[in-house]
């Protein structure tokens, strides 16, 4: 009998000690727990994700690259071109800085703040590969877009006109690859993170 009871306590304390390993073993802080959906690039101003919001204006940094949207040559010329350009962005980049104006129900325009004009989709063609550009605005849906969530904190600009969005040529991560307007498949070169400049 001693010896029966022996062996059953020494197996609770091995029981009890595996238990107490395991605990601490998952034990942490309530912020460790938590994660967030998706890493927020360090090269983006104060490092924090904005909403989208009419009146005011934002840096736009690609997912996939890093790199953020801009006038090439920072030109203020209708028919500019549309690229991405390097992975930081400052106050005085004023070619990358968009301001967000609302046309009306849930569809914007994005005005650049260097050159007064806005994104457009290139005689408004609907075709895939279609190219970006700025010009005044004139109201017409090429220049519309829906800014459509995908996740956190991203964000893909759907244009009103064709229902496609705005992504990057060949998903290229490489510095003064173009924007172009393509059928939204869900990939990262299409994600966009708005960060509201002067924060």
């Amino acid at each position: 009998m001693t010896s029966y009871f022996s062996k059953n306590q020494a197996s609770l304390r091995w029981l009890a000690m595996s238990l107490l390993m395991v605990m601490s073993t998952f034990s942490c802080s309530e912020n460790e727990l938590i994660a967030p959906e998706s890493p927020v690039p360090d090269s983006i101003p104060n490092s924090l994700s904005a909403v989208p919001t009419v009146g005011k204006t934002y840096y736009i940094q690609n997912r996939n690259s890093g790199r953020y949207l801009e006038v090439q040559g920072a030109s203020n010329s209708n028919g500019a071109n549309l690229r991405q350009g390097s992975t930081s962005a400052s106050a005085s980049e004023t070619h990358k800085q968009w301001q967000v104006i609302s046309t009306g129900g849930s569809y914007v325009r994005l005005r650049g703040v260097d050159s007064g004009k806005s994104i457009e989709v290139k005689n408004g063609s609907n075709a895939n590969g279609s190219n970006i550009e700025q010009r005044t605005y004139s109201g017409v849906t090429h220049q519309q877009w829906e800014l459509k969530s995908t996740g956190g904190g991203y964000y893909r600009m759907k244009s009103r006109d064709s229902g496609k969005s705005i992504g990057i040529a060949g998903g290229s991560t490489s510095s003064g690859a173009n924007a172009e307007s393509r059928r939204w498949d869900g990939t990262a070169k299409f994600d966009r993170l708005f960060t509201e400049v002067g924060t």
